[in-house]
């Protein structure tokens, strides 16, 4: 997925982050990912929101929580995107 990002291919991007969300509906990483693929590329606030809860429900003390929380209130602080 972050190739498929860095490429530009955003779509496939967000299909390979969701597929292995998939796989494993408890890997952080690959939600975490999808939030950054909505939130910088796709310009889509509610969606990258709504996946970035998702992780810090799922483990509020990781890693993944602590930056997903940082970056709702990045974005929500963001006017380009309001």
């Amino acid at each position: 997925g972050i190739m498929y990002r860095e490429l530009k291919a955003f779509d496939k991007a967000l299909a390979n982050f969701q597929k292995a969300n998939a796989i494993d509906p408890k890997h952080l990483q690959s939600l975490f990912n999808q939030g950054i693929v909505y939130a910088q590329d796709l310009k889509d606030k509610p969606k990258a929101i709504k996946v970035w809860k998702r992780v810090i429900e799922l483990d509020p003390a990781s890693l993944q929580a602590q930056n997903s929380q940082k970056a709702i209130e990045e974005l929500n602080a963001s006017p380009a995107l309001r």
